[in-house]
């Protein structure tokens, strides 16, 4: 199937006057200082927030090509996994495919980094957080998987104390805060990254119930969609991309993608809340939500492998993430 051409978001980027257009004259100043003048130019705000005072980029002529965005070192794929580990992960198998997942993401961002013989190039960085009552950073930041890493260390046998120091309650609100440091962060979408045209992060949060945390419910569901739009409003600005031969090829603009899993049945989740707070991307003329409700906890097992699997290098294709979410929602 081919891919979708990307969404790109034209409303966080003020767009250059074509070059035929005449100049407008200066306009005369009162010696205050105003929003987009003098001190204030002097501010870049990243990611989009700034309409304001961001500078234009030059725009891409009219024979240019837009490429979609590949893991390279310089700019590289990010991963962030959020996990639930509440009381009721217990149940059944669901820390165990939880833990299959996590494997999956693990052993496929080790195989792409091992794609460089030198060693030395990562082209994927990965981040898992647990969370209940509060949080458990498994890697510190966002990290390159060390080989000698095995998944199970994420839940019990990591901490035979687990159980005790997350507590048995589900906080959706930490978790996300944290990863939308980590992407912000000297560790995340530096300018270095965005320049070399890095692929979308993507987010994977699972969960098999409903946040109650902070007290009472309302405002734990609040504060959840809050984190979850800050995460999905980052921006990955186009950008010109060098190429020996072709004059103008551009990477699309793009935005982070916050892709939610329910696990468990309508009673045990707040579906409404997880469709809110997941990426909605164009595909194939509509609107497609990035949530996938996985009844049994057996649902997990081909997830992780073909989500992570969508992780494209620069040497290497695949099928899109929304390709793979579309057919794993029909």
């Amino acid at each position: 199937m081919p891919r979708p051409p990307l969404e790109i978001d034209t409303t966080r980027q003020p767009q250059s006057a074509p070059p035929s257009e005449p100049a407008l004259p200066p306009q005369e100043t009162t010696g205050e200082a105003t929003e987009g003048t003098g001190m204030f130019t002097k501010f870049k705000r990243l990611f989009g927030k700034d309409k304001s005072t961001s500078p234009a980029p030059p725009g891409p002529g009219a024979q240019a090509e837009f490429e979609e965005r590949r893991a390279t070192s310089r700019g590289p794929q990010l991963f962030s996994l959020l996990v639930d580990h509440s009381g009721s992960m217990e149940e059944g198998s669901k820390a165990q495919e939880a833990t299959r997942v996590l494997r999956e993401v693990l052993i496929y961002a080790q195989k792409v980094n091992a794609a460089d013989p030198t060693g030395k190039k990562t082209y994927f960085y990965t981040q898992v957080v647990l969370f209940a009552d509060r949080r458990d950073d498994i890697t510190h930041g966002m990290t390159r998987p060390p080989a000698e890493f095995t998944p199970e260390h994420a839940f019990t046998v990591r901490h035979p104390d687990h159980r005790e120091r997350l507590g048995n309650l589900t906080n959706y609100q930490a978790p996300l805060a944290h990863v939308f440091k980590t992407l912000t962060g000297k560790d995340g979408m530096t300018k270095e990254r965005l320049d070399a045209g890095m692929p979308a992060p993507i987010v994977l949060f699972i969960s098999d119930g409903k946040p109650n945390l902070p007290d009472p419910v309302a405002k734990a569901r609040q504060l959840a969609l809050q984190e979850a739009e800050k995460i999905k409003s980052l921006v990955l600005p186009q950008v010109k991309m060098f190429h020996p031969t072709v004059e103008e090829i551009w990477h699309p603009a793009t935005n982070v993608r916050l892709v939610t899993i329910g696990l468990g049945t309508d009673k045990q989740l707040d579906q409404g809340l997880l469709q809110q707070m997941c990426s909605r991307v164009p595909y194939q003329s509509k609107e497609l939500p990035l949530y996938l409700h996985c009844p049994k906890a057996e649902d997990l097992k081909k997830i992780g492998t073909q989500i992570v699997g969508t992780v494209t290098t620069a040497d290497q294709t695949s099928e899109s993430l929304e390709d793979v979410i579309y057919a794993l929602q029909h």
